[in-house]
């Protein structure tokens, strides 16, 4: 808070799921003071946070995926109390994800050596229309120490939900321009998760618990038939390949985990074997290395369509450029101009007449143009400049000089519609 003191630039500020918004009251407060964004408590119901949406006019934000704490947001202790690392200061030493023993008031043992404060992940997946209803426009994701393929395909779940659900809501649009396209299907099981829980915001619930494990035990694949000195025999449900990375529970209710170097029928090998595998274990996935190797390659690209309009301007040439957004820019060039040498050719060249003449292209990573080339009536204004030098070296303008017929641009092939862009694009 003290940041509020300070002489600041113009920044907008964001109030961290740390400073524990819990009530239309609090929000409020830090509505007042300067916040333009706030982080609601994950521990909220939908009413709840349909009762700060009607107190405040600020963006609200709400935690969508990822790990849970034992603790009301911004109020865990327990870290510090036994480390001196305070949770509440982005040090939690995971506490919550240790294994701890029960007893009960007479000493007698109600649990023992089990994850009992160690929750499942938030996933609200099933809620985001509801949420939206609520009064949230923006969704976080927790990532902290996730790999690469972890964010890649999260965020492809999301943004693919999201988008069928903005199809649906017209009065809504993205916070982010352009269109994306991705490579792979999400599979948010397939990544690192303890299970999954909406938690409280439809109802308090029993189920939000991962006291077996605070690890990723994955998908189950299969049982084991035999158990031989160097190999596994197993009755999959799905296919395993080599590299992928089992787990199960041993006779101590210990996850322990086993990568598969190479995979002979019902037959895997291991990279070695592991203590505690029995016939009848039930097996997990919890690393696929054919999903793996897909997320490791481009996985996703953005496009933002944008409108060309080339132009004559009386001292020359003009180039405007306007987003899907609205927002424009323009290139003005100072140019001699001079009448086309065969006027008659010219006249009849289907790209000099007198119309404005449109076509789509690429104008560089994750842009996507729809060209509008304004011709005056007595012939093309482009190929008025002498044999068009100036003009073919600009990247911009070089679908324009292609279908001119002069100069050494005449010999560039006819702008088409590339593939990447004949989906999704207009």
């Amino acid at each position: 808070m003290g940041l509020l003191e300070v002489d600041l630039p113009p920044i907008q500020l964001h109030a961290s799921t740390q400073t524990d918004i819990r009530t239309p009251a609090k929000a409020r407060f830090l509505q007042d003071v300067g916040f333009s964004q706030i982080v609601l408590a994950r521990e909220l119901s939908l009413g709840q946070i349909r009762a700060v949406a009607a107190e405040t006019n600020c963006t609200l934000e709400f935690f969508v995926h990822g790990a849970l704490c034992v603790a009301y947001s911004g109020q865990c202790y327990i870290s510090h109390a036994h480390t001196g690392r305070s949770a509440n200061r982005g040090e939690c030493a995971q506490a919550c994800r240790l294994p701890y023993t029960l007893a009960d008031g007479q000493g007698r043992i109600v649990a023992h050596e089990q994850h009992l404060l160690s929750m499942k992940d938030n996933d609200q997946s099933a809620n985001l229309r509801a949420l939206i209803g609520a009064g949230i426009s923006s969704f976080k994701i927790e990532g902290r120490l996730k790999d690469l393929g972890y964010v890649k395909n999260i965020t492809a779940h999301y943004r693919q939900l999201l988008d069928r659900i903005l199809e649906d809501l017209p009065g809504y649009r993205r916070a982010s321009s352009g269109h994306v396209t991705l490579g792979f299907t999400p599979q948010p099981e397939k990544t690192f998760n303890r299970g999954s829980t909406d938690y409280f915001v439809n109802r308090r619930r029993h189920g939000i618990e991962a006291f077996d494990s605070p690890a990723f035990v994955g998908e189950q694949i299969g049982t084991v038939l035999r158990v031989g000195a160097d190999f596994i025999d197993v009755d999959a449900n799905a296919a395993i390949h080599n590299g992928d990375g089992l787990s199960y529970f041993d006779r101590h209710r210990e996850l322990v985990g086993l990568r598969i170097n190479r995979v002979e029928g019902r037959r895997l090998y291991p990279n070695g074997m592991a203590d505690g595998l029995a016939v009848g274990a039930l097996l997990f996935r919890n690393r696929d290395q054919a999903f793996e190797r897909l997320l490791e390659k481009k996985s996703a690209e953005r496009r933002v369509r944008v409108d060309l309009l080339f132009s004559e301007t009386p001292d020359g040439f003009a180039l405007t450029m306007t987003d899907e957004d609205g927002i424009a820019i323009t290139a003005p060039l100072a140019h001699a101009k001079e009448p086309a040498s065969n006027a008659e050719r010219a006249a009849h060249d289907p790209g000099t007449t007198p119309q404005a003449r449109r076509s789509m292209f690429c104008v560089g990573d994750g842009f996507a143009a729809t060209l509008a080339v304004v011709v005056p009536a007595q012939g093309c204004a482009q190929c008025a400049a002498p044999r068009g030098r100036k003009c073919w070296k600009r990247r911009a303008w070089r679908p324009i000089a292609a279908r001119c017929g002069r100069g050494r641009s005449s010999r560039r092939r006819p702008i088409r519609t590339p593939r990447c862009l004949t989906s999704g694009m207009s």
